[in-house]
């Protein structure tokens, strides 16, 4: 059987609105699968595909999900990479210099009273921009593994860290913050560069 545009189509709507599958590159993957298969079976698309996608439904399940974990470790590793680069350690060293003198003139009272929210509103706009393309069928599942992933951190500093930060002395609160403020720098840049990349592909 030869599959035209408009079945290929089909099977991935289904893909999308019965089982859920997302991501870009995860539903390409099991599309080309599925798409194999069903070009290696005899009979009409339309008496064969309703029986062959529902004996495919486990397959699917799994696939999405073994993906979904595969892609939040390449999320994972990709944000470790760009914290131990160069250009991390070089903006963290700078920014820590710059917050140790502001609070030596100013005090820690008021250092804090003024910037300790801001590695929650410097990424705010991105993460609200990735939230709103979660949900979009031309999303990539590492982006927003690796997106996710970084969120989830600046919500342990919201939560967690920055009660810790207005206890503790100069010695440890400055690289915690600054290691915080850091991050929220290199999220934005992450994501113009993610959008340059993805943009140069369509291009392609």
């Amino acid at each position: 059987m030869k599959l035209t545009k408009e079945n290929i189509s089909l099977l991935e709507k289904t893909l999308i609105n019965k089982f859920g599958v997302i991501y870009l590159d995860i539903r390409l993957e099991i599309l080309d699968h599925l798409a194999i298969e069903l070009e290696q079976l005899d009979g009409e698309f339309e008496e064969i595909y309703s029986n062959f996608i529902a004996s495919k439904k486990e397959f699917i399940n799994k696939t999405n999900i073994s993906l979904n974990q595969q892609s939040s470790r390449t999320g994972l590793k990709l944000l470790l990479k760009n914290i131990f680069s160069m250009k991390f350690i070089s903006c963290f060293i700078v920014m820590m210099l710059c917050i140790s003198c502001l609070v030596n003139i100013k005090g820690k009272v008021w250092f804090l009273e003024n910037f300790e929210f801001l590695p929650i509103i410097i990424p705010a706009p991105i993460s609200l921009l990735v939230l709103v393309k979660m949900f979009s069928v031309k999303q990539k599942s590492f982006t927003i593994s690796l997106f996710g992933i970084t969120n989830s951190v600046f919500l342990t500093y919201l939560f967690l860290i920055i009660h810790l930060v207005r206890k503790a002395d100069n010695f440890y609160w400055i690289p915690v913050f600054t290691f915080f403020i850091t991050l929220s720098v290199i999220y934005n840049y992450l994501y113009f560069v993610y959008i340059k990349q993805y943009h140069k592909s369509i291009l392609n």
